[in-house]
């Protein structure tokens, strides 16, 4: 019966009351593509996310949609930590991933979107606030050369690599 409800509105609200375990993902996966789908305006895509509750769902349409307001709407509703790197690593836009790094406190997880996006803007900041949370000039500098050596934005590699050539001039004195 679902199958035949196209009203995104109340497959959202079927999807927040619904007690029968077997239809939660089936309902979930529709409005994540109802979500994603490209469309002339916002609203339907606006109303499935409503009826989505988990971090990840939330995280797939934060990457995905073709909506300014959507994408925001979901990475607002994100507080687990890898999916908000995962967000930061993967979005379609760079806005998007920016947002994500700013609210992305591991610096692991920061060290991953550095090395991974392809976001430049994203990429620089992570590896900026990654670097800054080193405790030591040697962790700081192993850091630095390994993101260097294998980040997939050029841009964030070359910026690794200023940060070591300022390092040493700086004469390991961290100065920004």
């Amino acid at each position: 019966a679902l199958e035949r409800i196209t009203v995104v509105g109340y497959l959202a609200r079927i999807a927040r009351t619904e007690r029968d375990d077997s239809l939660p993902r089936e309902l979930a996966d529709r409005l994540i593509a109802i979500a994603i789908a490209p469309a002339d305006n916002d609203g339907d895509a606006a109303a499935a996310l409503d009826g989505l509750s988990d971090q990840k769902q939330f995280g797939t349409v934060a990457k995905s949609s073709p909506h300014d307001t959507v994408r925001t709407a979901a990475l607002g509703k994100i507080h687990d930590m890898k999916v908000l790197a995962s967000v930061a690593r993967h979005a379609g836009d760079g806005q998007i991933a920016l947002a994500a790094v700013a609210r992305v406190t591991d610096p692991a997880e920061l060290v991953a979107v550095a090395a991974k996006t392809d976001h430049k803007d994203a990429g620089i900041t992570a590896l900026e606030r990654a670097a800054d949370a080193t405790t030591s000039e040697g962790e700081r500098r192993a850091l630095l050369d390994g993101i260097s050596g294998q980040a997939k934005n050029k841009s964030v590699a070359k910026r690794a690599r200023a940060l070591v050539l300022q390092d040493r001039s700086d004469g390991g004195d961290r100065k920004s």
